[in-house]
């Protein structure tokens, strides 16, 4: 499953703190990020993971999940 991410502020140090998670990160043109994670297969594993390093809730990021291509975007 794989995770878009668009920074509404500065990303600071979220992108350290989600590899240091093990996330991989993939950088797009647009200055979003896709991230995935070897243990995140179901948005809710996703949301857990995301909620356990304090990003599920931040009001810097814009989340979408993408299920087979299809963004969901994440609703709090």
């Amino acid at each position: 499953m794989k995770i878009h991410l668009r920074f509404l502020r500065s990303s600071g140090t979220f992108p350290e703190i989600l590899a240091k998670d093990g996330w991989s990160l993939e950088w797009e043109r647009d200055g979003s990020l896709t991230v995935r994670h070897p243990l995140v297969d179901s948005e809710s594993a996703g949301r857990s993971r995301l909620q356990t390093i304090g990003l599920l809730t931040t009001r810097s990021a814009h989340i979408e999940f993408d299920r087979h291509g299809e963004r969901r975007p994440i609703s709090v």
